[in-house]
């Protein structure tokens, strides 16, 4: 009896490390935490972007990127154009940069209409 009683224990602890390691190799990776999400963001004047995995911001990105200056994207669908290609970028492992030639081919607005005024 003793030595079954023995054998159940270290089969129990055996198991229970078993579980302890099996537990701590493996990451948690529930989708919530490893989904990659857009949020369009409101910035003085126009619209920006922010890229999150689960809860972590990856990217906020407040002003068209690939040009001078700090200029917002004039719509809210330029703003999510850009972020769906930046987020297509990452799931990709791709460099996530912008170039100026990815504005044009998705024809972002990159300047802010001003009325000419004449003297």
């Amino acid at each position: 009896m003793i030595k079954f009683l023995r054998n159940l224990a270290y089969s129990v602890l055996g198991i229970l490390v078993c579980l302890v390691l099996f537990k701590t190799q493996l990451p948690n990776t529930t989708k919530e935490n490893t989904e990659i999400r857009t949020e369009i963001i409101t910035v003085e004047h126009g619209y920006g972007y922010q890229i999150l995995i689960g809860k972590k911001l990856l990217v906020k990105q407040q002003f068209i990127p690939a040009i001078n200056g700090e200029v917002a994207f004039q719509t809210r669908n330029d703003a999510k154009k850009i972020a769906d290609l930046v987020k297509c970028k990452l799931i990709n492992r791709l460099n996530p940069e912008v170039s100026l030639k990815e504005l044009v081919n998705l024809n972002i607005q990159t300047w802010k209409c001003q009325p000419d005024i004449w003297f």
